[in-house]
């Protein structure tokens, strides 16, 4: 996902979410990145964000919205977005 949004995004639809294998490995690519960061957090006991907040087609919507909105921006970029609209969880 650090190409940019225009590229990674092509020939993906708003609509396709479970319905196109490409849509999927970047839902999935974004939540293991996400899944990823928060085991640092927690690990440093820092708060950290509630990926169940955000459903599964909520944050395909915010990927995909902001790439359409940002095609020159990083993949990565939309990730870092989509992680912003999360709860945060204090730490345990």
């Amino acid at each position: 996902m650090t190409g940019e949004c225009g590229q990674i995004f092509e020939g993906v639809k708003e609509t396709d979410d479970l319905k196109n294998p490409k849509a999927i490995a970047i839902i999935s690519w974004a939540q293991g990145y996400i899944s990823a960061k928060n085991v640092g957090l927690v690990l440093s006991g820092k708060p950290y964000r509630d990926m169940a907040s955000l459903s599964y087609l909520e944050m395909w919507a915010s990927l995909h919205g902001y790439c359409q909105r940002n095609p020159k921006k990083s993949g990565l970029d939309a990730v870092i977005y989509a992680e912003e609209l999360m709860q945060i969880k204090p730490p345990s």
